[in-house]
């Protein structure tokens, strides 16, 4: 007989048995587990409010803008905004003339 055929009927038995082994075994786990052992409970509806308490910090870099007179101020920028440098922050009305701070 020639040693392919024989390779190729070895392979097939040993994967038959790796099968009925894999079915052997889900069979015996099904008959093992039974039933008998199950238990059931109502459910309940429960509300559960849970909290931490953390301390944390805030790290900021500013720097006071002062103007040269007083007037009416209309700024560019919303408070707490990131700034570009060298930008016009805002603008201060005194009578006619206009300062850029």
């Amino acid at each position: 007989m020639d040693k392919k055929y024989l390779k190729n009927i070895g392979i097939y038995i040993l994967t038959a048995a790796i099968c009925l082994g894999v079915i052997v075994y889900i069979a015996y786990s099904v008959v093992r587990s039974g039933g008998d052992n199950i238990s059931v409970s109502p459910a309940e509806k429960v509300t559960m409010d849970e909290r931490d308490r953390y301390t944390g910090y805030i790290m900021r870099e500013e720097k006071v803008l002062y103007a040269e007179s007083d007037g009416g101020v209309s700024y560019q920028y919303s408070d707490g905004e990131r700034v570009p440098r060298d930008s016009v922050v805002a603008r201060v009305y005194t009578g006619l003339s206009l300062i850029h701070i």
